[in-house]
């Protein structure tokens, strides 16, 4: 397998132009056949070229999760979820995983449970998530089906807060 630093650059073959601008394509992840990427349903890939995870179904309630190293080797081959909706890599290497009803699930880069909180007992489900940086953390933003905003500014010490019309 080659890795960023054994690949031969040919010139131009590297660079893409978007419009007036250049941008080099690096890849990072290469020849992972080991990753069976055609049976996921959510892809995840931690930054600095850290560990992805996959998520499978079995059907809308039975879930697990594999997380994998860059270079095809395996951390944790099933973490059992149920019914999830969403699987994001934090700002400190932590995966978060949130279901439909607005529960989540914080674990190590090893598939750790590290821990779980939830955002409110009356969402009944969740339409759409957005993990953001802060300059310590990573927080998580959740909005449910009947338009209401859960907030946590870290995923680390989670207090949840919300906007929402009443």
């Amino acid at each position: 397998m080659l890795t960023r630093r054994n690949t031969v650059d040919n010139g131009s073959a590297n660079w893409i132009s978007v419009g007036d601008v250049k941008l080099k394509f690096v890849k990072n992840y290469v020849d992972l056949p080991s990753l069976k990427l055609k049976n996921a349903i959510h892809f995840s890939a931690c930054s600095y070229s850290g560990p992805i995870a996959l998520a499978y179904s079995h059907s809308t309630t039975s879930w697990f999760i594999s997380i994998w190293m860059s270079s095809g080797l395996s951390l944790k081959e099933r973490i059992e979820v149920p019914d999830v909706f969403t699987v994001e890599w934090t700002k400190g290497h932590r995966l978060l995983v949130i279901d439909r009803r607005g529960n989540s699930f914080l674990y190590s880069s090893l598939g750790e449970l590290v821990s779980n909180f939830h955002f409110s007992s009356n969402i009944r489900e969740v339409r759409d998530v957005r993990v953001f940086t802060t300059t310590h953390d990573s927080g998580v933003a959740v909005l449910d089906d009947q338009m209401r905003v859960f907030i946590v500014n870290s995923v680390n010490e989670p207090i949840v807060w919300s906007m929402h019309n009443r």
